[in-house]
């Protein structure tokens, strides 16, 4: 019997944060809210719109299919995720996006935008939210929406949020992983 995969992408690199309160890149619980926001910009099916110029300082298309976009302060990392897919988007904080993996996974389901916290997935692909670890929801949805193919999630969270799950942001490399799926079912 062969095994559906489920990952249609799965992508990793490295986001820079910068002294200078930039990043760049090289190489839970969940929340449920609609946001209200104006419609995305017009796109042909499965184009990847991207964000409005200057809303995020860094900007790292991916193989064409994932567009990951980032600023900071000295407080915050702002995320952007695009992902040609109608379902959902995720980044991992973390070298390993299995085990202790720090990952926000986002999707749009019947006008919601839903956004989760796990402190871990494992490979069979269960998903613990990081409150039943014992750790706090320290993402912040900031908007999101699904149109013409492209899920787009965009969230907020501090760079050291004191969660014991968390991993700490710091000044150089930190590693990501990015990740899509092609519908809403995280099972």
């Amino acid at each position: 019997m062969r095994r559906r995969s489920y990952f249609t992408g799965f992508l990793m690199g490295l986001i820079l944060i910068s002294g200078s309160f930039l990043i760049s890149c090289g190489g839970g619980g969940s929340s449920a809210q609609t946001t209200t926001q104006p419609p995305p910009p017009t796109t042909t099916q499965g184009q990847l719109p991207g964000f409005p110029s200057g809303e995020y300082q860094n900007t790292q298309l991916l193989n064409g299919i994932f567009n990951l976009s980032w600023s900071n302060d000295s407080q915050y990392v702002y995320i952007g995720l695009q992902a040609k897919t109608t379902g959902w988007v995720a980044l991992s904080f973390s070298q390993d996006p299995h085990g202790n993996s720090d990952t926000i996974i986002g999707y749009v389901q019947n006008g919601n935008v839903m956004l989760n916290e796990y402190g871990y997935i494992d490979y069979n692909g269960n998903h613990v939210p990081d409150t039943a670890l014992g750790g706090t929801d320290d993402a912040i949805l900031v908007s999101g929406n699904q149109a013409n193919g492209i899920t787009t999630i965009e969230f907020k969270r501090k760079l050291n949020t004191g969660d014991k799950l968390d991993t700490v942001l710091t000044t150089g490399n930190n590693n990501v992983t990015v990740a899509y799926g092609p519908d809403n079912s995280l099972a």
